[in-house]
């Protein structure tokens, strides 16, 4: 490093230095120090103890200028919670009340930590007694309605959590009807039953309700008619009529007679396509296996002598839309211009990706039109769709469906982005909060941010509004970035809301001004968390053959490796309750399958572009294998404390998960 070099590294420190001392002075940490505290420092606690450690609400209670002030937070995963408490005095922390144990405390002194920023303390559970008495029962789920043959499994809950005998035993009222074994029910004749559950200490009891049905008869499903050279997506359904009374959708498996020709079947995505060959003619009759009855569907599919015009080239009348919850401007029509304009629409799908934010109400005008609605806040990609195997997207429209300014209160706030006024629920980071409001009355407003249940604001500030008619609709707006202004600093309860509020009285009083009937505060809420892990998933197989580990053979290269989220099949899962079925040889897996990839020559997992993008939370991961192997994926999860691969994944953010697959040979099947 040259003179200059270190001259100017030199000069970046000091700035550095000046920043930092100057952040200090100005910070909201700074400006909510307790008297003669001295500044703030992070507490962490760990809590063990209990079979289940995270989740538990502790307190730390401290007296601070003459009052006792209370923060709670949840420990994580982990069993850890952290604080941030002022500096001096003492603080007593504890955990809520565990049945069965005795709770714990401590107390730690605050004072001279000699300019450590960081405390740490234990709070471990102990049993209070040796047996710990049942004090209830609770089955779910409390009702269920059955076809005669299908089963389900009934589940209890035994209060309290950690009772020392937890044995139930199980008996059906109307066994004729409905059997139990351990609580799973099988549905034997049509009529009722109740299933009881019955706790060996104390005899508590509860009740779950079995309805039992059976489909009678099928609808006629209508002729489709087609083209050749057309495909044609089925009916995923067919209306079953029930005994008493009432109809089902129930699912329909389609086949095509053996003899056919020039026509076949296909599945994406749940959906059967039946395509039609260029020389097909006349009248196809189809058969389909119903769910939960011996009896068979019938669908004729007429086939037309004149072919399909191809689609060239589509496009949707719009990109973006902006729809919004209330009365007004909730729906909108979306059109799909074709060429040529006699191109064959008949068989196009239109799909919502989020149906709980927008609707798809009707399709109509050949498929080539759409009215959507607005469900609830959110972003939904409509697209239209050209049926096969694979789909093909003609056009997408990104829907963001937001609250009606029109009908909230006539002056507000709103968080946003910087450079959209669409109300925002979640951003990933602080620094891109843009705080708008709404005709407020020109003038000075102070500002904080709090999280919930903290009695001392993150962040606090002062800003001038004056508000601009930007698109002469007579709505006075005016914008700030919430960090810049106050400084606000991360709350450690991660699931937690922030909240900003603005108003000309620097106590933040409720209620509305009595003149101008406006709040006197105004406030929104908002979450600051990256749902997506931005870290890596690293899967390596190895392969075990006499004893020997090393990089996998031809018949393990190529093999299926997906992570899966976790459903109620929990870690009795197996590879093949992910797929739906198998196209051209390969298999066709569902949307519980969230990363799928292949083994590498070097055993290294390369994963496919996912379909959507992975959450924090549990997954499976899942391996393809040959008859003759085994893999340490089918062995029961080691303890999470000692080494080992876990079939069961936990992705958090910024987090690298790596994960080893051994499979083993054991000879030829």
């Amino acid at each position: 490093m040259n003179n200059r070099s270190i001259l100017n590294h030199r000069s970046k420190r000091i700035i550095s230095v000046l920043l930092a001392m100057f952040m200090l002075a100005v910070s909201p940490g700074a400006v909510a120090k307790a008297a003669g505290s001295g500044g703030l420092l992070k507490l962490t606690v760990t809590v063990s103890g209990l079979d289940i450690n995270s989740g538990v609400e502790v307190i730390a209670e401290k007296e601070i200028d003459g009052i006792m002030t209370y923060y709670r937070n949840t420990t994580d995963l982990t069993g850890v919670v952290v604080f941030t408490i002022p500096f001096g005095g003492t603080v007593r922390v504890y955990g809520e009340p565990v049945s069965g144990y005795i709770t714990p405390e401590t107390t730690l002194s605050l004072t001279k930590l000699k300019g450590n920023l960081q405390k740490t303390c234990s709070l471990i559970y102990t049993p209070s007694q040796s047996d710990i008495l049942v004090t209830g029962i609770s089955i779910e789920p409390e009702t269920a309605t059955l076809f005669v043959g299908q089963t389900v499994q009934l589940n209890t809950t035994i209060s309290p959590l950690n009772a020392t005998n937890k044995l139930v035993s199980w008996e059906s009222d109307t066994p004729a009807i409905a059997s139990v074994d351990e609580g799973n029910v099988t549905a034997l004749s049509v009529g009722s039953a109740e299933i009881i559950a019955t706790t060996v200490d104390g005899n508590f009891t509860d009740r779950s309700t079995i309805t039992i049905i059976e489909i009678t008869s099928l609808n006629t499903l209508p002729e489709i008619p087609a083209s050749p050279g057309s495909v044609k997506p089925l009916p995923r359904t067919v209306t079953a009529n029930l005994t008493g009374g009432g109809t089902y959708e129930s699912a329909v498996l389609w086949t095509v007679p053996a003899d056919a020709e020039n026509i076949s079947l296909s599945s994406t995505n749940g959906i059967q396509y039946l395509s039609i060959g260029l020389d097909a003619t006349g009248l196809y009759s189809l058969s389909g296996d119903v769910d939960y009855t011996d009896l068979s569907a019938s669908l004729d599919v007429s086939v037309l002598t004149e072919p399909a015009v191809p689609i060239v080239s589509a496009s949707l009348n719009a990109d973006t839309l902006s729809l919004y919850i209330g009365l007004l401007r909730d729906t909108a029509t979306l059109t799909l211009d074709v060429m040529p304009i006699d191109a064959d629409t008949s068989s196009l799908i239109w799909r919502s990706s989020n149906p709980l934010a927008v609707e798809i109400v009707s399709v109509y005008n050949d498929n080539k039109s759409a009215d959507i609605k607005a469900v609830s806040n959110g972003t939904s990609v409509i697209s239209v769709i050209l049926p096969g195997s694979p789909e093909i997207i003609l056009d997408t429209c990104i829907v963001n469906v937001a609250a009606d300014p029109l009908i909230t209160d006539p002056a507000y706030i709103s968080a946003t982005m910087e450079n959209d006024p669409t109300p925002v629920d979640q951003f990933s980071n602080k620094y891109e909060v843009w705080i708008r409001s709404y005709s407020l009355p020109d003038g000075k407003y102070h500002i904080r941010v709090t999280d919930k249940g903290n009695s001392q604001p993150l962040g606090v500030g002062q800003v001038d509004v004056i508000g601009t008619d930007s698109d002469l609709d007579g709505v006075m707006e005016f914008k700030y970035n919430l960090y810049d202004e106050t400084l606000f600093y991360l709350t450690t309860k991660y699931s937690a809301s922030y909240f900003v509020e603005m108003s000309m009285d620097p106590t933040f009083p409720s209620g509305d001004d009595e003149v101008t009937l406006l709040p006197k505060t105004f406030a929104d809420n908002f979450k600051i968390t990256s749902p997506v892990p931005t870290g890596q998933i690293v899967v390596n197989v190895f392969e075990e053959i006499g004893g020997i580990i090393s990089l996998p053979s031809e018949q393990i290269i190529g093999k299926h490796v997906i992570l899966c989220r976790e459903t109620d099949l929990g870690t009795a899962a197996e590879y093949s309750d992910y797929i739906l079925g198998y196209n051209e040889g390969h298999p066709v897996f569902s949307d519980e399958a969230k990363l799928i990839g292949h083994v590498q020559s070097n055993g290294a997992v390369l994963w496919d572009v996912p379909k959507e993008k992975l959450k924090i939370g549990g997954y499976i991961l899942l391996m393809e294998l040959n008859q003759s192997y085994t893999s340490n994926l089918n062995e029961i999860n080691p303890n999470p404390n000692e080494e080992g691969l876990l079939k069961e994944v936990h992705i958090l953010r910024n987090t690298t998960v790596y994960r080893e697959i051994i499979v083993s040979n054991q000879g030829t099947p």
